[in-house]
């Protein structure tokens, strides 16, 4: 990091929807080009991006900073949020920020477009191993400058100790030097720290197709010719008349060091009475089910299913295939539909004799190779279809198996291809399927030639 001159503390991926159209790839690809050695990711609101630019810019060979930016509720008005970013300096202050952020979506009136706000609570118990950013016209700072430099000082005093210390005023080229700026950083003994308008990741120009006024058509959207992520340290640093707001960005960047387990396996046993003898345990209740689903037992079968308990043991996934088979029996006992398996898990008759799949690998000729390949020792992956109303009793038998503290529910995305998005979209503006259709056959040529902006044109004159 010694022959870094600025870091970019600020950066806004697809995630944050209506506000970026910059892919995580996109961000690192940009980065790496322009001589970055380390970048942080501040999406609004959400860490859903946080692993896959973690090992993105590790790939790269770029230092990854995880962080988000939040809201904080102010205190005295239901009607009025500031701006944070929030940055993680270690693995405590990452956890701290998921909590944050699970915090922050629990709370009431939080919207999905807009991100959702926390008081300033919340950030005192869940601060450490966080650095904060504030700055900018929106911020709590400049609001209770209007109440007097007094209270804007007490205010910047007030999240300085709530970030021991780490916390700095974010400037730009145009209010490095602002007068009002300087006397508060000064009275409250924070230091100030470059950063620069992420509005240009709203919009992503490819081969002249400017992609954000795609998605907001009623907005006039400006692109650069050169995103700020796009141009060297060197013209960044150039942009500011003071060195010093800089080479602080260097210097946070140097202090957020977040090393994710990334590909470690966690083996958590359940609340249950055999989690001191699982093998023995999981064994037995193999050979039970074996008897039951079989009427007779033949050599095949025993040879089968014996050979997958070794492999099985020998991996250490005994607990997993318990908590599975817990899972069934209780969706069972209380009367919650779940389907017979899908997926790979068909190919096990140890699924099949805990009762967590139907289907009979025997009789189907289904290898248990395709399910587990022991050269790998990758936890398989097990599937269940649970009846739509009956989903949170699963939930609640989960927190209860293995505690509340260890279990979160995730969310997952889902990714569009340009046919289907243009399809979609056409049908929800009720526009004519035939012209839709001829928007859809000009990609991809639209992409590197003026026939997609026609076909625009043609739409909106219509």
């Amino acid at each position: 990091m010694k022959t870094q001159k600025f870091v970019h503390l600020e950066s806004v991926s697809g995630y944050s929807f209506r506000a970026s159209t910059w892919s995580v790839s996109q961000i690192i690809a940009c980065a790496k080009s322009s001589g970055y050695k380390a970048i942080a990711l501040t999406d609004y609101g959400v860490m859903a991006g946080a692993i896959e630019f973690y090992t993105a810019a590790i790939q790269a060979g770029i230092k990854p900073i995880l962080g988000m930016k939040i809201k904080i509720k102010s205190e005295q008005s239901d009607e009025f949020n500031f701006p944070l970013t929030v940055l993680c300096k270690n693995y405590l202050g990452y956890q701290n920020l998921m909590k944050i952020s699970s915090i922050a979506f629990d709370t009431p009136n939080s919207t999905f477009f807009d991100y959702p706000a926390i008081d300033k609570k919340v950030l005192k118990n869940y601060s450490e191993g966080l650095i904060g950013l504030m700055g900018g016209g929106g911020c709590e700072i400049v609001n209770a400058n209007y109440m007097g430099i007094d209270e804007a000082v007490r205010v910047a005093k007030d999240y300085k100790e709530i970030f021991s210390g780490d916390f700095y005023y974010t400037v730009t080229p145009v209010d490095a030097n602002d007068k009002a700026v300087n006397l508060i950083t000064s009275l409250a003994e924070i230091k100030m720290v470059a950063v620069l308008s992420f509005s240009d990741y709203i919009t992503t120009n490819v081969d002249g197709v400017d992609l954000g006024k795609i998605i907001y058509r009623n907005s006039n959207f400006h692109i650069s010719d050169t995103p700020y992520l796009c141009r060297s340290q060197e013209q960044i640093v150039e942009m500011f008349s003071r060195s010093d707001v800089c080479a602080n960005t260097v210097k946070i960047a140097e202090q957020c060091n977040v090393e994710l387990p990334i590909n470690r396996a966690f083996h958590l046993v359940g609340k249950s009475e055999y989690k001191h003898n699982a093998e023995k345990h999981f064994v037995d209740l193999v050979k039970e089910g074996i008897c039951k689903r079989y009427n007779s037992v033949t050599p095949e079968i025993e040879k089968r299913y014996l050979a997958e308990i070794d492999v099985i043991l020998e991996l250490g996934f005994c607990s997993y295939f318990i908590l599975f088979y817990d899972i069934c029996k209780f969706a069972k006992e209380n009367n919650i539909l779940i389907g017979p398996g899908y997926g790979s898990s068909k190919n096990s008759i140890v699924n099949y004799a805990l009762g967590i799949t139907k289907v009979d690998p025997i009789r189907h000729n289904l290898l248990f190779e395709n399910f587990i390949n022991i050269t790998k020792n990758k936890k398989p992956q097990i599937l269940i279809d649970v009846s739509l109303g009956d989903r949170n009793k699963i939930f609640e038998f989960l927190e209860n198996y293995f505690g509340n503290e260890y279990c979160s529910r995730i969310i997952m995305y889902g990714r569009l291809s340009v046919r289907s998005t243009l399809k979609r979209v056409g049908a929800i503006l009720r526009i004519d399927e035939n012209k839709v259709n001829d928007v859809c056959d000009a990609y991809p040529s639209f992409i590197t030639s003026n026939h997609y902006n026609s076909k625009i044109n043609a739409i909106d004159q219509s």
